[in-house]
């Protein structure tokens, strides 16, 4: 993974653990204290993990060559101490670094407003950028378009689906035609046939979540909210937990994915909620779809 540049002194960054930190300004030092952190507390479990290994191959697996042995205790034991020395110096080092100030943010505070518990994670409050800002004056309905990586995504997603479905389609029709009756079906065919048919509803329910998409970015609110925590998932999937403040001055907290993998905990990113039921949300960065401005 590519390490992003700093948000606060736009200068490089370096990993620890899974989260980047700026050694120039100190930006997420303290999420990168923490992940190293996790790393070297997950030690002792490794070495229990590898003693119960090491139990396994001698009683289940009968191992008695002690050549063998050595290999499978030596090689994960210096793994797992190189591991926690190198976390242990790379705390060390963070822990030398000065947290970078708290900057206050330049938009409406009922828009952009971290709370006591945003602020106590992040180590800075990074202020938005000016087409963040532009954002909060656009009008509604907003004009909008599908990004490029919206009609990638879409594109091999529903190419994908289709293919699936007339591969098991042709297969279906292959037993039906033999004699033109769905009797010789066998209970594995029926079971493809449902397949099928969800395949097919798929690329429906693929429309009707970017019709709600482009309903919310056309026609709801904006805010700016601050990002309260990041983690990766499968697939080095980036997602976001977020907090703002709606219209009427109540704070709202949610998750979604973020498409960029550049956001992390204490910067803004846009929202569109709906004003009547502000629960019926999307973030810019889980969007197929961007606004022009």
């Amino acid at each position: 993974m590519v390490a992003p540049p700093c948000p606060l002194c736009h200068g490089a960054t370096r990993f620890a653990g899974d989260k980047p930190y700026c050694p120039s300004c100190g930006w997420n030092r303290d999420a990168a204290i923490v992940s190293v952190r996790s790393t070297a507390a997950a030690a002792p479990i490794g070495i229990l993990m590898m003693a119960a290994f090491i139990f396994f191959i001698i009683r289940i697996g009968h191992f008695r060559n002690p050549f063998q042995i050595a290999i499978f205790v030596v090689f994960p034991a210096v793994g797992i101490l190189i591991n926690y020395f190198v976390s242990r110096r790379t705390r060390a080092r963070l822990e030398a670094f000065a947290a970078p100030a708290m900057r206050a943010a330049t938009v409406p505070s009922n828009s952009f407003a971290p709370s006591a518990a945003v602020a106590a994670k992040s180590s800075a409050a990074i202020a938005p950028n000016a087409q963040q800002q532009a954002l909060l004056r656009t009008s509604r309905p907003r004009e909008i378009r599908m990004s490029t990586r919206g009609r990638i995504s879409m594109s091999v997603a529903l190419l994908a689906v289709l293919g699936f479905a007339a591969m098991f389609g042709a297969h279906l029709y292959t037993v039906w035609a033999r004699k033109l009756s769905f009797a010789v079906f066998t209970p594995g065919d029926w079971v493809m046939a449902a397949i099928v048919t969800i395949l097919l509803l798929l690329p429906y329910g693929m429309w009707r979540q970017q019709v709600r998409e482009c309903d919310l970015l056309e026609n709801g609110e904006v805010a700016l909210a601050t990002v309260v925590s990041e983690w990766r998932g499968d697939k080095d999937q980036s997602s976001i937990e977020y907090e703002f403040k709606d219209f009427q001055g109540q704070t709202r907290r949610a998750s979604g994915f973020d498409y960029t993998q550049k956001l992390f905990a204490g910067m803004p990113v846009a929202v569109f909620y709906d004003r009547d039921n502000p629960k019926r949300q999307i973030p810019a960065c889980a969007t197929y779809h961007e606004i022009v401005t």
